[in-house]
């Protein structure tokens, strides 16, 4: 008897890991049922158990109230809810954030993955109501459509990460000048003890790791690294060589957010950045 792709099982095992744990119990269940060959109905209780952890990954990561709450949503007459797969899927790519806010290439793909997964799931279904032709299924024809089921799965979920990529590179680029701007502007108390004169002069290094994304607002949080000229003693002293001048960079940490609406209108104050300048000292 052939098996399913089982690196492929072994990555959407790990996928689904952050998520509700039944549905990793879903999971093992369809192979489960793959794998029992005394079984004539093995292959629809796979499509059953594949096509209802599709249902139940959309119920945990897209809920149809928050769907519902999204400004790019709007309500599909063919469904009694409003709410359609592709909406789940679009939910469970940018969330709460317009697609408009992404590449025009990326946003196609995500279109083109909902409309895939709707005639994934409509082959499954093929399985799962059981008549003369499909218990005589060829074996490898549903190792294929399983196969092809798992990897719509993958898909999903490296959509999910590109759409979060996509929105940290936006987030960095703007906080890059949002706190080289604040360590200019604003006074830090372990940064001035440094020396006679500290004179932060940039940021460096930012990176960024989203908390949540809401329905108002994005919360992120992030490191970076402010670089730094210290001086000793005055101008005059260092004009005369009696002073001393240097540059340094000193970790940072901070936290923050941006309107969900306008990704790229990044907030950040002051007490949101702590500086650790313990490397100095030693």
């Amino acid at each position: 008897m052939s098996t399913l792709n089982q690196p492929n099982l072994d990555k959407l095992r790990q996928k689904l890991a952050p998520h509700p744990l039944h549905l990793g119990v879903i999971l093992d269940g369809a192979v489960t049922s793959f794998s029992d060959s005394a079984n004539p109905l093995r292959f629809s209780n796979t499509a059953t158990g594949l096509r209802e952890l599709l249902r139940e990954l959309f119920v945990a990561i897209s809920p149809d109230r928050s769907i519902q709450d999204s400004t790019w949503f709007t309500p599909d007459p063919t469904s009694q809810t409003g709410v359609t797969r592709r909406h789940r899927t679009l939910f469970a790519v940018y969330s709460y954030l317009d697609p408009q806010h992404f590449p025009t290439n990326f946003a196609s793909s995500v279109e083109a993955l909902a409309a895939q997964i709707g005639k994934q799931v409509g082959a499954l279904s093929a399985f799962t109501h059981i008549t003369k032709a499909s218990l005589a299924t060829p074996e490898q024809a549903a190792i294929a459509c399983f196969d092809s089921t798992v990897r719509l799965f993958l898909r999903l979920f490296d959509a999910i990460d590109s759409a979060r990529e996509h929105l940290r590179d936006a987030l960095q680029i703007e906080l890059q000048e949002r706190l080289s701007d604040i360590f200019t502007s604003e006074f830090f108390d372990e940064l001035d003890i440094l020396s006679t004169h500290t004179r932060p002069q940039d940021a460096e290094d930012v990176e960024v790791e989203i908390e949540d994304i809401g329905k108002e607002a994005i919360t992120f949080s992030g490191t970076g690294s402010v670089l730094c000229d210290l001086q000793y003693g005055s101008d005059g002293d260092c004009r005369r060589g009696d002073g001393l001048e240097f540059s340094d960079s000193y970790p940072f940490t901070f936290s923050g957010e941006a309107r969900t609406s306008s990704p790229r209108d990044v907030t950040v104050d002051r007490g949101d950045i702590s500086v650790d300048t313990s490397s100095f000292y030693e």
